[in-house]
């Protein structure tokens, strides 16, 4: 039933959405002002449903993580981020270090130097996974990187914290903050290669921009061809002309009136209504299209 509901919510969002598209300006903008062989009920059905697939695909849950697709310009993913690989390796390298350290430290005769050695190791490993120290105010962790280490503990925050506050409490206990570490590397390890599979699943090859704002502008381009029984063709201003280097042509300006109603900016969707990033989305969707046929 709340499926349901939500197809109808978007259903009734998408035909508000294809209201406020003026056809006038889309045929005029499409250099097609006359000689519509295409109805306007056609094509607002047409903008309805290329609407309501966009704001359904945009609205799906990431399982494993129980959060809302995030799209951002530059890649098509699902949370968690890919440069939480990079700070998994960096924090590995860092536990490594201390487990050295902490070890030389319980093993040998412990010394200012040494011991100075092993708070800079355990402090560095700390601040790189963001962990308060037990006397400490504020928790600024970085939440999305907890979540992944989480996932060692069928994602279980709780027992990763209580792991982390047996390293943050190296000061008192060192033999069982070192151990701690030990136990936290293979996680390390662990939370990395599920990050690269988890991606390889959600993220598309060679894919530059956002499914679903590529998939919609697919869609509207579709129908697009239909309005002009034309190809799909992107220009730019000539050279000395005071559109020189310009993304501009009808197919710019059609998209720009159809993307207009859903007021996309560069940090909520990866898009900016600027002509250039609408020319290199339409690229984008071209080139796919050529991949997918051969």
């Amino acid at each position: 039933m709340v499926r349901k509901n939500l197809s109808l919510q978007y259903q009734s969002k998408a035909e508000w959405l294809a209201e406020q598209i003026d056809l006038d300006a889309l045929f005029r903008a499409a250099r097609k002002p006359t000689d519509r062989h295409v109805p306007e009920d056609t094509v607002r059905r047409g903008l309805e449903m290329a609407y309501r697939a966009y704001l359904l695909s945009s609205a799906r849950v990431n399982p494993r993580l129980d959060s809302s697709v995030v799209a951002r310009r530059g890649s098509t993913q699902l949370i968690p981020k890919g440069n939480n690989k990079k700070k998994l390796s960096t924090i590995a390298t860092k536990a490594e270090r201390a487990v050295k350290h902490g070890q030389i430290a319980i093993d040998g005769k412990p010394t200012a130097k040494l011991r100075q050695t092993v708070d800079n190791a355990f402090d560095q490993l700390l601040k790189k996974l963001r962990f308060p120290h037990p006397d400490a105010r504020d928790d600024k962790r970085d939440r999305e990187l907890m979540q992944v280490l989480s996932w060692s503990f069928d994602g279980d925050v709780e027992r990763l914290d209580e792991l982390l506050e047996h390293i943050a409490a190296y000061q008192t206990d060192l033999v069982d903050a070192v151990a701690a570490v030990q136990d936290l590397i293979p996680i390390l390890k662990t939370a990395s290669a599920e990050l690269i599979s988890l991606r390889k699943l959600t993220v598309s090859p060679r894919d530059t921009g956002n499914t679903q704002i590529n998939n919609l502008i697919a869609s509207l381009l579709g129908i697009y061809k239909e309005i002009t029984e034309r190809e799909i063709r992107t220009t730019v201003g000539a050279q000395g002309s005071d559109t020189e280097g310009i993304a501009g042509g009808p197919v710019i300006e059609y998209l720009k009136i159809l993307l207009a109603p859903l007021e996309l900016s560069a940090d909520e969707r990866g898009i900016s209504k600027g002509e250039d990033a609408v020319r290199a989305r339409v690229r984008e969707v071209i080139e796919a299209k050529s991949r997918a046929t051969g």
